[in-house]
């Protein structure tokens, strides 16, 4: 089982959203260092724009079923907005709003779920 109380301590800051929850999981727990992603989260246009054209999600593919560690894409109304991370089948996520929370039901609508190419094989 992942120990995520070291994240659960952290805030959302426009240096740290969710994307880089998700970069500081992926490196602590995996040893993968992914990609920075300039976007200012805070505004809804942009960050869609990034979700649709980012050459990141080559570097994963969609699966139908959340394994643990896997990325989970939310948002509403089928726009993604949003990322986390599946642990223990909840999701960890840095949301503006509160910091960052590990919850069995965001309050985003989970669109897809993205395995890593080739990663590294979480602890559980």
């Amino acid at each position: 089982m992942t120990d995520v109380r070291p994240y659960l301590e952290k805030f959302w800051s426009e240096s740290y959203d969710c994307w880089a929850l998700v970069r500081d999981f992926y490196l602590q727990e995996f040893g993968v260092k992914l990609p920075v992603v300039m976007v200012d989260a805070t505004n809804p246009r942009e960050v869609l724009r990034e979700f649709e054209y980012t050459p990141i999600r080559a570097s994963f593919d969609v699966i139908e079923e959340p394994q643990e560690g896997c990325v989970v894409e939310m948002g509403t109304q089928g726009r993604p907005h949003h990322v986390g991370v599946w642990i223990d089948g909840r999701v960890l996520h840095n949301h503006y709003r509160g910091g960052v929370v590990l919850e069995p039901r965001p309050q985003f609508d989970i669109l897809a779920y993205y395995a890593l190419r080739n990663p590294p094989t979480l602890a559980v």
